[in-house]
């Protein structure tokens, strides 16, 4: 087992003294690190140290001592590249700057030594209208400083920037004359792009306004419509639709039922929050009936004998209605009279208020919004 120990030792001291070598070049602290790992693992290093100081360094000690300096040989493996890359950008940015330089001076030189011949040739192109060429040829000389090079050059851009305006506002107009006014955002597409060219245009800034808030008008209508939406579906989820076999007749009962928005609580022996129903029914043997109902108490209207309670439909004034007592002589649940004008009063209404007489309660009122009624469900006897 020693001579293993020993082997290993030697392998790896040896491996880590070869891997420090390449570093001392560009990395000395690097290549340090490796060479201190390697004295601590190579016998004769360590029996040299052990002669000296009489002192050996346990195997525990050494493993965390040669793991620090492996961190410690990436840290400056990294720092001395990090300096190389530095430099070497240095470098490229100096030569870089060099050329430039260079060529910089090559054109004054050249410009200098051929000033009257490319003074003709950029005029010649200028006088032509060819400002493309006058641009082209100018621009390199530009750096020598002369002032009627410069003068020519920037009389060139003008000219040619202001055809370009021209020629990209005379396309524009091309294509937005193709676009129907109702494609809002394709027309102020065009006329924002033919407005920074013009910016002073009033036609362009007017064109601009104009369907920047037609778009906004758009956006706002989608919004209601969804909001609009969103309200018919809330309401409509309020309203509860059913059918039934009637056995007496073989033939479908249909129902449709709502809640009431307000809860009331009466006294004893009645008491506890509660809330109205109103029904629609369309029986095959009893017919159409609407009907409003309590969970408990007792509503002041008698089997077979007519009462009267007050009814408002949204806004509108209260109006005194017609109603009966169920046969079973309960007194939970009324009949209205005149079920079909209560229909259609209530189709055209968001909201229905029922006052209804309770015995020692008063008459409390319930209120129901019903705008998201579907004739065609209760039609159908479901949801």
């Amino acid at each position: 087992m020693r001579y293993v120990y020993l082997t290993l030792n030697w392998v790896f001291g040896v491996f880590f003294l070869l891997i420090g070598l390449p570093f001392i070049g560009y990395a000395p602290l690097a290549g340090g690190c490796m060479f201190a790992a390697a004295a601590l693992l190579l016998p004769p290093v360590r029996s040299f140290v052990y002669s000296k100081t009489n002192k050996a360094l346990p195997v525990k000690a050494r493993a965390i001592s040669i793991f620090a300096l492996f961190l410690a040989f990436g840290f400056f493996d990294n720092q001395a590249k990090d300096e190389m890359a530095q430099e070497l950008a240095a470098q490229q940015a100096r030569e870089k700057a060099e050329k430039a330089a260079e060529l910089r001076q090559k054109n004054i030189n050249y410009f200098n030594a051929n000033r009257e011949q490319i003074i003709y040739s950029v005029k010649k192109a200028l006088s032509g209208s060819d400002y493309q060429s006058v641009i082209s040829q100018s621009n390199k000389y530009l750096v020598s400083g002369d002032k009627e090079l410069e003068q020519m050059n920037a009389q060139a851009k003008k000219e040619f920037a202001a055809i370009q305006k021209a020629e990209k506002t005379e396309n524009l107009l091309a294509e937005v004359k193709g676009v129907p006014t109702n494609e809002y955002e394709k027309n102020l597409s065009f006329y924002q792009q033919l407005f920074n060219l013009h910016p002073k245009n009033e036609l362009y800034k007017t064109k601009v306004a104009f369907y920047a808030g037609k778009i906004e008008e758009e956006k706002l209508k989608h919004a209601a419509v969804a909001v609009a939406a969103a309200e018919a579906q809330r309401l409509a989820a309020k309203w509860s639709y059913q059918v039934s076999d009637d056995p007496m007749s073989s033939r479908k009962a249909k129902y449709a039922s709502i809640i009431s928005e307000n809860a009331v609580s009466f006294d004893f022996p009645y008491q506890g929050l509660q809330r109205g129903k109103l029904m629609l029914r369309d029986h095959p043997t009893y017919g159409n009936n609407v009907i409003f109902s309590i969970e408990r108490g007792q509503i002041l209207c008698e089997s077979y004998s007519d009462c009267t309670i007050r009814i408002r439909f949204d806004n509108g004034s209260s109006t005194r209605w017609g109603a009966v007592g169920p046969s079973d002589h309960s007194n939970t649940s009324i009949f209205l009279r005149n079920e079909s004008g209560f229909v259609k009063k209530m189709r055209a209404a968001k909201i229905v208020r029922l006052q209804v007489p309770i015995y020692q309660e008063g008459e409390p009122i319930f209120e129901f919004h019903v705008g998201g009624y579907d004739a065609q469900k209760y039609k159908n006897g479901k949801n």
